[in-house]
């Protein structure tokens, strides 16, 4: 929602050099072509999907948005170590170098 979005673009840049789980964790933001603002963070390890969307919602005091969590709306990017591939939940992890 609109009313979120500066609130969120602040509480974003305070997280990532905050002293908690979400320092270091902000990829980057971005408007999607709907105008729509796209927060890209790395998932804390040993957190699904939601937790870590749960988290992040209420540490940037913004409204979870369960659609946020559905597969088709995702992009995973993790490091060497944490690739995997055919997951249990048929999920595959991008690996970018």
């Amino acid at each position: 929602d609109a009313e979120y979005v500066e609130k969120a673009l602040e509480k974003a840049r305070e997280l990532n050099c905050s002293d908690t789980i979400w320092k270091g964790m902000l990829l980057h933001l971005e408007y999607s072509a709907r105008k729509k603002l796209h927060i890209d963070i790395r998932m804390p390890v040993g957190m699904t999907i939601e937790e870590t969307q749960r988290a992040y919602c209420e540490a940037s005091g913004i409204p979870y948005d369960k659609s946020c969590i559905t597969p088709e709306r995702m992009i995973f990017i993790t490091d060497c170590v944490l690739e995997k591939r055919g997951t249990p939940s048929g999920i595959a992890f991008l690996r970018i170098k």
